[in-house]
C-alpha cells in the first residue's frame, strides 16, 4: 500500500474513532487494533496538517470592539447606628445575627 493510500485509511479510521463517541482504547478494541498505532497515526496526521495550515495559511486578523464599562451603581450608603458613647457602622451586606450579638453586649454593658 502505498504511503497515502495509508494516510487515506488512517484518517478514515480517525473520523470513524471521533463519530464513534466511544473512547480510543475501546474503538480500537472493537475493531482489534492496537491504540499504540491509532496514536502513532493520530500523532503524523495531526502533525502534517498542522505544518501544511502553518505554510499555507496567512496569519488572520479579527476586529477587536472595545466598549467602555456601564457605569457603576452607586455604592449603597452604610447607616452608623448609636448607643450610648457606642457607634457601630453597619455597611450594606452585614451579618445581622452578628449585629444582634453585638447590641445585646452594648445593651448588658450598657447598665
Amino acid at each position: 500500500m502505498k504511503n497515502e493510500q495509508w494516510e487515506q485509511l488512517w484518517r478514515r479510521r480517525l473520523a470513524e474513532q471521533a463519530d464513534s463517541g466511544l473512547s480510543v482504547a475501546q474503538w480500537c478494541r472493537n475493531q482489534g487494533m492496537r491504540t499504540d498505532r491509532f496514536y502513532f497515526w493520530r500523532r503524523r496526521l495531526n502533525a502534517d496538517l498542522a505544518q501544511h495550515e502553518t505554510k499555507t495559511q496567512p496569519a488572520t486578523f479579527l476586529p477587536v470592539h472595545i466598549h467602555e464599562p456601564a457605569p457603576a451603581a452607586p455604592a449603597a450608603a452604610g447607616v452608623s447606628l448609636r448607643l450610648g458613647a457606642a457607634t457601630i457602622e453597619v455597611q450594606p451586606g452585614f451579618d445581622p445575627a452578628t449585629l444582634r450579638a453585638l447590641l445585646q453586649v452594648l445593651e448588658t454593658n450598657r447598665c
